[in-house]
């Protein structure tokens, strides 16, 4: 450590210490004490005597590799340091820390998933972080937590692999080709490194090792390091099916920063991987293999590595550098990614950031010919490229990961543009393909894992360019509050809740054209004519305008009526949700109570989708446009679950209840109405001469009537506020039946439907009750005219 009192004029030793290097040499002084220095290291140190004397400074609990701290000016023991692990909080200057796990911020090198059912898992590499899994979705409505995920090896994480037959056995790395076979059941991991014999050339591996289990034995690993191992026996053994594949340069005769460094330079080739290893690694057919390595060369073997075809890389790729006055060299990006088409074309990804170079590179590289066709038009100039991914069943559809972001191309690469909506700008370092959901997943390095959704839904449209699109087959489920209430109950903002794919169905579909307002019209007539103004007439149609309205109509594939969802759209694509629940339709202009879309779940079955416009100058209902509409076949997620009647029974009893609703609103509306008028004749009683004593006493007795009703229709009883037990009302009664229909596909049960039996009859009783009411409140209002 050295310091300076004169603006850096001079320097003066003042100890011996110095940190681990990478990124570690920052120096931090409490802003109200220049003698106390807090030094970022692998381990935070700290002086409290200007640098004289260094010490570690406690960290229990706590993760390593520290970057930054924040002093509170007025309490020095109240520091935030951020590190590899994240971000922690210390009060006490540094006896306990507080670790803020609700920032989704995780740096992931690379993603697998698992076929796990109900719900795969995501598993992943990350910096420093270990290798991780867990849950891609749950069946609640409190999000994915991280209680949820787990540990399958520590260090620096990088590529697992999943027995794709066996979910709980996963393989797992760390840095620099550290690899266990873990068994999720057991907790039970085993070493499986490949090994050498004594006097062989040494393995090189890379930071980031490329490890595949072979599509067509689900026992076959393959390992790349600077050769290339295979095991037959899920890493018992392993054997070679490659030479050492690099160049062979030797790294410390390039120069760096214009200059070749001695052996002495500070952190000389720390914390890098050894120069010459393989960095890419892909299976085409059966025993058709591609590699790529970190100077740029390309391999294939169609004979599970007998024999091997050598590719250079294209030569505008190339950084040459002068090594002396006599001697150069071409220095080649290292190969980031290699996917295959179902054609056998090998489509790779170069990253030459390593010598200031930013470009995108990417090619299709055709395998007999060795030609190269670079494929990057759309990319940005300065988003070098990570990762990349060719759907397997259409291999015109190509998905790129960027320094910055994902990019698509639906041309087999003609053109690509952006695929990230909600995605923030971020590094996708690695794609993957969840078969049997049909998701895209990725991993970002610095925003955790981003899954795409009904991937396959962007395939059928491109196949069959049509309007409509949705799920053939959708599997539902009914959410559960895991912690007693939605999202994070009562435990506060700290905990972290991960996005959760719903149980609803989303249909998407697409509108040409969308008719504009009046004042959409004004506002464009005042763009284009200065002196515009609109007349009082146009003022006055564009206030009174009526607009026209959308809504998705469900039915049944027998055409029943299921639900009615309002809509709001746009010109272009899109997105409708339907919560799979049934409607109910309006009964009353005089209560919007009586209109509710959140109805029960419906049952399993097929289901029939239209877009139906209501035209607010003609009046009419009908098709949105000809052929807009789309069928699902709705299945249960769990079929093991005891769930009762999934026919017409259920419906008829949603009908049955849905009519009791209706007449208890009804009655409930007349009542209402009638109390309020009851009141009011009380009030006025004393001023009303045409009103004999007769009659005042016929309007008390009316009054007794009406709290008589009241409580047995809605309740209210006083008697209550004084802990009496009551008679039970129509209204809790009701609504008890209703809302336990509404959260489950066990009810109505006969239970609930007796209540329903018991309160239409009980209804019938009260209608007369009120009618002899409105006679009364009429017979009074004839004799004050």
């Amino acid at each position: 450590m050295f310091t300076s009192k004169d603006y850096g004029e001079s320097w003066q030793k003042v100890n011996d210490y110095y940190t681990s290097g990478n990124y570690y040499q920052e120096v931090f002084q409490d802003p109200k004490n220049d003698l106390r220095l807090f030094f970022m290291d692998t381990y935070l140190h700290y002086s409290e005597d200007g640098g004289r004397t260094v010490k570690r400074f406690p960290e229990k609990f706590k993760h390593v590799d520290n970057h930054a701290i924040w002093i509170n000016p007025d309490n020095y023991r109240h520091m935030l340091v951020g590190c590899d692990g994240g971000l922690y909080e210390t009060f006490d200057y540094g006896e306990n820390w507080d670790f803020k796990e609700n920032l989704p911020i995780t740096q992931f090198y690379r993603v697998s998933v698992d076929n796990a059912k109900p719900f795969y898992n995501v598993y992943g590499g990350t910096q420093d972080n270990y290798s991780i899994g867990g849950p891609s979705r749950n069946n609640t409505t409190n999000g994915i937590t991280n209680e949820e995920w787990f540990v399958t090896v520590g260090g620096d994480g990088f590529k697992t692999q999943i027995d794709p037959k066996n979910p709980n056995i996963v393989y797992s790395q760390w840095q620099y080709g550290g690899l266990i076979r873990y068994d999720k059941t057991t907790g039970d991991q085993v070493d499986i490194k490949p090994n050498i014999k004594f006097g062989d050339e040494p393995i090189v591996w890379n930071w980031d090792a490329p490890l595949i289990i072979s599509k067509y034995n689900s026992n076959k690993l393959y390992f790349a390091a600077n050769r290339l191992f295979v095991s037959e026996n899920r890493g018992d053994s392993w054997k070679e099916i490659s030479g050492v594949m690099p160049r062979k340069i030797d790294r410390n005769k390039l120069p760096v920063m214009g200059k070749v460094w001695g052996l002495d330079a500070v952190a000389k080739n720390q914390s890098t991987s050894i120069y010459g290893n393989i960095t890419a690694l892909c299976e085409g057919g059966n025993g058709i293999l591609w590699i790529g390595t970190d100077d740029g060369l390309i391999y294939k073997t169609e004979n599970d590595g007998k024999n091997w075809t050598r590719y250079e890389a294209p030569k505008e790729t190339a950084t040459h550098i002068e090594l002396n006055i006599k001697e150069s060299t071409d220095i080649y990006p290292f190969v980031t990614d290699i996917e295959v088409t179902k054609d056998g074309d090998c489509i790779v990804a170069y990253d030459n950031h390593r010598q200031g170079d930013f470009k995108p590179y990417v090619y299709r590289l055709k395998g007999k010919k060795g030609q190269f066709t670079p494929i990057n038009t759309g990319i940005p100039t300065n988003h070098p490229v990570k990762t990349l991914w060719v759907d397997p069943l259409d291999s015109d559809i190509i998905c790129v990961g960027t320094e910055f972001g994902l990019f698509i191309s639906l041309n087999g690469g003609a053109n690509f543009m952006p695929f990230g909506k909600n995605l923030p700008p971020v590094a996708i370092k690695d794609i993957v393909y969840q078969e049997n959901d049909q998701d895209l997943v990725l991993a970002t390095f610095g925003r955790g894992f981003a899954i795409c959704d009904d991937y396959h839904l962007l395939r059928d449209m491109k196949k069959n360019p049509k309007k409509w699109i949705n799920e053939v087959e959708h599997e539902f489920f009914l959410p559960y509050d895991k912690v007693g209430n939605k999202g994070n109950g009562f435990r506060g903002a700290r905990r972290f809740q991960g996005s959760n794919l719903d149980e609803k169905l989303r249909l998407y579909v697409f509108i040409d054209k969308i008719e504009g307002t009046l004042k959409d019209k004004r506002k464009s007539n005042e763009k284009k004519q200065e002196s515009y103004y609109p007349t009082k007439e146009e003022i006055r149609n564009e206030a009174e305008e009526v607009f026209s309205n959308y809504v998705l109509r469900v039915r049944t594939s027998e055409g029943k009526n299921i639900s009615t969802v309002k809509l709001k759209l746009h010109k272009g694509w899109n997105t409708i949700v339907w919560d799979l629940r049934m409607g109910i339709d309006p009964f009353s202009m005089e209560n919007m109570g009586s209109e509710i879309t959140y109805g029960p779940y419906v049952s399993p079955g097929k289901y029939v989708f239209s877009l139906l416009k209501f035209d607010a100058k003609s009046g009419t209902v009908g098709p949105l446009e000809p052929g807009v509409f789309g069928t699902v076949e709705l299945k249960y997620l769990f079929p093991e679950s005891d769930l009762i009647d999934f026919n017409e029974t259920r419906i008829n009893n949603w009908e049955s209840i849905k009519e009791a609703r209706k007449k208890f609103i009804q009655i409930q509306q007349r009542f209402v109405e009638i109390e309020k008028r009851v009141n009011k004749s009380i009030e006025i009683a004393p001023w009303q001469t045409k009103w004999s004593d007769a009659d005042r006493l016929e309007l008390l007795n009316s009054k007794k009537a009406i709290n008589s009703i009241k409580y047995q229709l809605i309740g209210g009883d006083p008697i209550a506020k004084y802990e009496f037990p009551t008679d039970k009302n129509i209204q809790s009664e009701l609504f008890n039946v209703f809302y336990n229909m509404k959260e489950s596909l066990q009810a109505p049960t006969q239970k609930h439907m007796d209540s329903i039996n018991e309160i239409e009859k009980e209804l019938k009783l009260i209608e007369p009750r009120i009618s002899d009411l409105e006679k009364v409140l009429l017979g009074l209002e004839s004799k004050m005219n």
